[in-house]
């Protein structure tokens, strides 16, 4: 059994792929970005494959997060705090992953909000940023934000903060953020579960190695959305802080 596969570039992963077929293994874990032909090369071969965190439309175990149920649930939570005007800033639109959490945040603000409130960005910090950058931008901004990675939080945070926001616009993340308790206590954050998403995928490749012969399994397993202090945060208490990242 190989470690699993990932990578964001198709061109890797072939690679990645090709030499994992021409091994001699058990097994494989991946997630994978679009090269379904070159997996099926392994699933072709008898090699049992798992993929991680995305779809492959092939016949195989996969370990899923609820990506859409997570979506619903973080920005509920917003809701659940006062705020109205949620927006999301999402990863690109070809990631099953960011687009399934966009999707369960348009569940609960609705069509017309999700028209005027989504931007897409590029899951890094510097993508977060520009995105928070153009929703304050619009005529009505929003009064809450959602992102659906924890890179994006950051930039979104960093633009908060420095527009002396960070403590009147909500913020919820899918991702924990590596900032100081006093920011924590304002950010609803969600502790993803990548060591159960892992594990599920060893248990289930293992099995099939063992002679498992069910049809394919798909297990969806849920983050942990962390709760905020409902207290009062200074701008004071906030930027210094952030000074101190």
């Amino acid at each position: 059994m190989r470690p699993p596969v990932e990578s964001a570039d198709p061109a890797k992963e072939t690679r990645y792929l090709d030499i994992a077929n021409s091994e001699d293994m058990a097994g494989v874990i991946l997630a994978p970005s679009s090269v379904d032909g070159e997996i099926s090369h392994l699933t072709d071969s008898g090699r049992p494959v798992v993929a991680v965190d995305r779809r492959t439309g092939l016949d195989i175990d996969a370990v899923m997060i609820d990506n859409r149920r997570l979506g619903a649930e973080v920005t509920a939570r917003l809701q659940a705090r006062g705020y109205h005007r949620i927006a999301c800033i999402a990863g690109p639109s070809d990631l099953e992953a960011t687009e399934g959490r966009a999707l369960g945040w348009r569940d609960v603000v609705g069509p017309g909000d999700a028209a005027r409130l989504l931007v897409h960005a590029d899951y890094r910090v510097a993508g977060g940023a520009l995105a928070m950058t153009e929703l304050l931008a619009r005529g009505e901004r929003p009064d809450a934000v959602m992102t659906t990675n924890n890179l994006m939080g950051v930039g979104a945070v960093q633009v908060l903060a420095a527009h002396g926001l960070l403590a009147e616009i909500g913020v919820a993340v899918i991702g924990e953020l590596p900032y100081p308790p006093a920011i924590a206590r304002i950010v609803t954050q969600v502790r993803l579960p990548a060591r159960h998403l892992g594990n599920t995928a060893a248990s289930l490749l293992l099995d099939r190695i063992n002679g498992d012969d069910q049809p394919p399994r798909t297990v969806e397993l849920r983050g942990e959305v962390l709760e905020v202090d409902a207290g009062h945060v200074s701008s004071d208490v906030i930027d210094s802080s952030l000074s101190r990242m």
